[in-house]
């Protein structure tokens, strides 16, 4: 797998370049990086930025998100910290639209045991591009975000395979049509999603950090979403 992150991802790119150009809609989805292996040392915001033009899902898990666009954090999450107490709504939005400015129509963020946030692009045209490929409403999936619980268990016998699971599950409902009714219900990002998940931190130096954190986001955001227009006009 090495050629998929080489020479700046420029395999990775093609790849999903010419698949794009054929027609279907593309999802990509990661795995966890080890911090002291070669591929931990890719600068991986590039090689997505180059990427995600042409991916219509992108899938990260949040600890993956993190361990690309934020180390302290997700230091904290493998430090063992609650996800709550490192990333609010908030800051889950904000991560949704660094993705979104790669090029991606709609970000997929995996939360383990909390659920899933889906957030999807404003760009009316990169909307109706993705919902043309697989036959959706293109003005029922501009500017959406929804972060799903997950179900209750009765018991686990383990996690392996859980967020192949996740992402499998939500490819096969948007092939079968079958979440229409849901992404009736889904809110404009501009309104509140509760969820008793996140609970904002109330610690001054912990807000201090977050809104640090938020505006490097915002302006990461707005520098990738330029260059992902450049790229899928090229």
């Amino acid at each position: 797998m090495r050629e998929m992150y080489a020479a700046g991802g420029a395999q990775l790119r093609r790849m999903f370049q010419r698949v794009h150009s054929a027609g279907p809609a593309t999802s990509l989805d990661l795995c966890a990086l080890d911090p002291e292996s070669e591929a931990g040392h890719v600068p991986w915001e590039r090689v997505l930025s180059r990427a995600l033009p042409f991916v219509d899902i992108f899938a990260p898990s949040i600890g993956e998100l993190l361990f690309i666009l934020d180390r302290p954090a997700h230091a904290q999450l493998e430090a063992g910290a609650e996800l709550s107490a490192v990333v609010d709504r908030q800051r889950l939005a904000e991560l949704g639209d660094v993705v979104l400015g790669m090029g991606a129509a709609v970000a997929a963020i995996k939360l383990g045991d909390q659920g899933l946030y889906l957030r999807t692009a404003r760009d009316t045209a990169r909307i109706s591009a993705f919902c043309d490929r697989i036959g959706l409403a293109a003005d029922a999936w501009l500017g959406r975000e929804v972060l799903a619980p997950c179900f209750a268990a009765r018991s686990v016998a383990g996690t392996t395979g859980s967020g192949d699971c996740t992402i499998g599950g939500l490819l096969a409902a948007l092939l079968r049509g079958r979440i229409r009714r849901a992404r009736r219900r889904a809110r404009p990002p501009s309104e509140h999603v509760a969820s008793r998940v996140w609970i904002r931190q109330r610690n001054p130096a912990v807000a201090g950090r977050r809104r640090t954190d938020r505006t490097r986001l915002a302006a990461t955001a707005r520098r990738h979403r330029s260059r992902a227009r450049r790229d899928r006009g090229a």
